[in-house]
């Protein structure tokens, strides 16, 4: 028999600080081919910080993070340029450059991989009414709506066909109604093109709707306390991962 893959992700024994100041420790999980995981923990626990280690932007104090199996801060710097290759990135705040218009902020990592302007413009315009903003490719960020801004920067980070997608807060800023169509939409990504889905949030309603798995990062303890279904967490025997998930009604 053929040996069993890899998980897309394995995170593993992962410490995370900045200079004296420890961030997490010991942080160990996997996440499964074509999964929506969530980080999850009140503000400040380290969610974003995590993200940024599994993405290759901060190095951790101790531990790697494995894509297939395959270590990516033990890898050489050349290689680690090629597994990034592998992901895309919807930061908080979409992080658009306010002085293009959404197809050439779409097309900025097409061109940079090599296509030509006239391909890149073609996948931008593909990418953008994948996310239900064909007619709008050239208008500014700032000629949007938030939610639309956030769907722009979504469709950017899929302009290279990753296999991985990650989101930072998705919802911040965003009104309960944009919030719950771009959860919709995330779902209808994970389901159609099969992508494994990395989500970083606080938010109640997108936890329990999108996530399949999740982990619980304490900013007390310095390290997860929880590793599960979220749904199943609400019966957690540790009482500040019950508090986190009864806040308010489903």
């Amino acid at each position: 028999m053929p040996a069993a893959r890899a998980d897309p992700i394995e995170v593993r024994e992962l410490t995370m600080g900045y200079g004296d100041r420890l961030v997490q420790e010991r942080i160990s999980f996997g996440v499964a081919r074509s999964e929506i995981f969530v980080i999850m923990g009140d503000s400040g626990c380290g969610k974003s910080t995590l993200m940024r280690h599994m993405v290759g932007l901060n190095r951790p104090l101790a531990g790697d993070v494995l894509y297939e199996g395959e270590g990516y801060w033990a890898a050489e710097d050349e290689r680690r340029e090629q597994i990034k290759r592998r992901f895309g990135v919807l930061y908080q705040y979409a992080a658009l450059f306010s002085s293009m218009t959404l197809e050439e902020n779409v097309s900025l990592p097409l061109g940079e991989a090599g296509l030509s302007a006239a391909d890149a413009r073609r996948v931008a315009a593909t990418k953008l009414a994948l996310v239900g903003l064909a007619g709008f490719e050239q208008h500014y960020p700032s000629e949007v709506s938030g939610g639309m801004k956030k769907r722009a920067g979504l469709a950017r980070a899929m302009a290279l066909d990753p296999d991985i997608l990650y989101f930072d807060e998705p919802s911040a800023g965003l009104d309960p109604l944009s919030s719950r169509r771009l959860d919709d939409l995330i779902l209808e990504l994970r389901d159609s093109l099969g992508t494994t889905i990395v989500l970083v949030t606080h938010e109640l309603p997108s936890i329990f709707e999108l996530g399949d798995n999740a982990v619980f990062l304490d900013a007390e303890r310095k390290t997860m306390t929880a590793h599960g279904k979220p749904r199943e967490l609400k019966q957690s025997p540790d009482p500040k991962v019950r508090a986190f998930l009864e806040r308010g009604r489903l």
